[in-house]
């Protein structure tokens, strides 16, 4: 049975960041529990690794806070079984440890942790630290988005291109003011095709209302 109930509570918005608490002593997750349900953010909590990996695939989770040494699997161990989930790998990890040596952070580091400190921790670094790397997913997330986003776009100008171009060999039965709207809709297609070539990702989502504009117009 999971330590605690992953359902927010009245003073925790369903809006605000949900992050799992692994750590084996009761009185370290009820610590940062407490501190950080005052934060804002809902909390749920795991006993170990093999706890904390099971709430991962049940909930939607933004951060993991761990520690290293747990019963039944570690944080080292945790951390490589998320390297080889395709859905959690890119899962920000905190690691809370008492462990201080310059190895073990290296190799925490190297299995994919965002970040690491020392136990007892710094309460005003710990939520600098949590806001940075839930940020930084929320980035990941719209960039990744706006790439599909732009995948699609490019498809779609692809085909009106395509239409485009048979029209064009259709233009001898056609106005001269016909024709002339399709060179302009060419023109349109190619400019925004220069655009999903040179903007960034995060940028390209406002493309679509061009798309529209031109699908209208060659309708």
């Amino acid at each position: 049975m999971h330590s605690s109930d992953p359902s927010p509570s009245s003073a925790e918005p369903a809006s605000a960041p949900r992050i799992l608490v692994a750590d084996d002593i009761e009185t370290n997750r009820e610590l940062l529990r407490r501190r950080l349900e005052q934060l804002g953010y809902r909390i749920i909590t795991a006993r170990d690794g093999r706890e904390a990996l099971d709430m991962l695939l049940e909930h939607e989770v933004d951060l993991l806070l761990l520690d290293v040494m747990m019963p039944r699997m570690t944080g080292y161990q945790v951390l490589m079984e998320l390297r080889h989930n395709t859905r959690l790998r890119d899962l920000p990890v905190i690691i809370i440890s008492v462990l201080d040596d310059v190895d073990n952070v290296a190799r925490c580091l190297d299995l994919g942790a965002s970040d690491y400190l020392f136990k007892p921790f710094n309460p005003v670094l710990l939520h600098a630290r949590i806001r940075q790397c839930i940020e930084l997913k929320a980035l990941r997330a719209q960039a990744r988005e706006a790439q599909e986003h732009s995948r699609l776009l490019r498809e779609s100008f692809a085909a009106l291109h395509a239409m485009v171009e048979h029209l064009g060999q259709a233009s001898g039965k056609l106005s001269p003011s016909q024709r002339a709207e399709i060179e302009g809709i060419g023109k349109g297609i190619q400019q925004i095709e220069a655009l999903c070539r040179s903007e960034p990702a995060v940028n390209v989502a406002r493309l679509a209302g061009r798309k529209e504009r031109i699908v209208n117009e060659a309708s």
